[in-house]
Protein backbone atom coordinates (compact mmCIF):
# COMPACT_ATOMS: atom_id res chain seq x y z
CA UNK A 1 0.00 0.00 0.00
CA UNK A 2 1.34 3.96 -0.48
CA UNK A 3 1.54 6.38 2.42
CA UNK A 4 -1.60 7.84 1.52
CA UNK A 5 -3.37 4.49 1.79
CA UNK A 6 -1.76 3.89 5.00
CA UNK A 7 -2.94 6.61 6.73
CA UNK A 8 -6.60 6.41 5.81
CA UNK A 9 -6.40 2.56 7.17
CA UNK A 10 -4.71 4.04 10.35
CA UNK A 11 -7.62 6.80 11.04
CA UNK A 12 -10.49 4.53 9.85
CA UNK A 13 -8.92 1.63 12.13
CA UNK A 14 -8.72 3.99 15.11
CA UNK A 15 -12.02 5.02 14.72
CA UNK A 16 -11.09 8.39 13.59
CA UNK A 17 -12.69 10.77 10.71
CA UNK A 18 -10.19 12.74 8.82
CA UNK A 19 -11.61 16.17 10.73
CA UNK A 20 -10.88 14.43 14.02
CA UNK A 21 -7.26 13.66 13.60
CA UNK A 22 -6.50 16.59 11.58
CA UNK A 23 -7.67 18.96 14.91
CA UNK A 24 -5.83 16.12 17.38
CA UNK A 25 -2.55 16.79 14.73
CA UNK A 26 -3.02 20.18 15.83
CA UNK A 27 -3.71 21.15 11.96
CA UNK A 28 -6.90 23.06 10.37
CA UNK A 29 -10.01 20.46 10.00
CA UNK A 30 -9.54 19.93 6.73
CA UNK A 31 -5.78 19.65 6.54
CA UNK A 32 -5.49 15.53 6.24
CA UNK A 33 -8.55 15.03 3.90
CA UNK A 34 -6.15 17.47 1.92
CA UNK A 35 -2.99 15.79 2.15
CA UNK A 36 -4.84 12.90 1.22
CA UNK A 37 -5.77 14.06 -1.69
CA UNK A 38 -2.41 14.87 -3.34
CA UNK A 39 0.08 12.84 -5.06
CA UNK A 40 3.02 11.82 -3.11
CA UNK A 41 4.15 10.21 0.20
CA UNK A 42 4.16 12.08 3.49
CA UNK A 43 7.10 12.91 5.28
CA UNK A 44 7.74 10.78 8.27
CA UNK A 45 7.69 13.16 11.04
CA UNK A 46 3.94 13.42 9.96
CA UNK A 47 3.02 9.68 9.60
CA UNK A 48 4.52 9.13 13.03
CA UNK A 49 2.82 11.81 14.33
CA UNK A 50 -0.77 10.59 13.04
CA UNK A 51 0.30 7.31 13.65
CA UNK A 52 0.59 8.04 17.64
CA UNK A 53 -3.08 10.21 16.98
CA UNK A 54 -4.38 6.62 15.47
CA UNK A 55 -2.58 4.33 18.03
CA UNK A 56 0.39 3.15 15.89
CA UNK A 57 4.18 3.86 16.12
CA UNK A 58 5.88 3.74 12.92
CA UNK A 59 9.11 1.28 13.32
CA UNK A 60 11.22 -0.32 10.63
CA UNK A 61 10.92 -4.21 11.63
CA UNK A 62 12.83 -6.88 9.38
CA UNK A 63 11.05 -8.35 5.94
CA UNK A 64 8.46 -11.25 7.08
CA UNK A 65 8.38 -10.49 10.66
CA UNK A 66 5.80 -7.72 10.76
CA UNK A 67 3.35 -8.59 13.12
CA UNK A 68 -0.84 -9.17 12.68
CA UNK A 69 -2.58 -5.48 12.31
CA UNK A 70 0.68 -4.04 10.75
CA UNK A 71 -0.18 -1.35 8.05
CA UNK A 72 2.88 -1.70 5.39
CA UNK A 73 3.80 0.95 3.04
CA UNK A 74 5.96 -0.56 0.16
CA UNK A 75 8.53 0.99 -1.62
CA UNK A 76 7.69 3.79 -4.34
CA UNK A 77 9.28 1.16 -7.05
CA UNK A 78 6.33 -1.72 -6.21
CA UNK A 79 3.28 0.88 -5.54
CA UNK A 80 0.73 0.14 -7.70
Amino acid sequence: MDTNEAMRRAVSNAGLSLRSASLALGRSENWLSSTLQRNGSSSGDTLASLGEVCGYSLALIPKGKEPEGALVIDPPSSEK
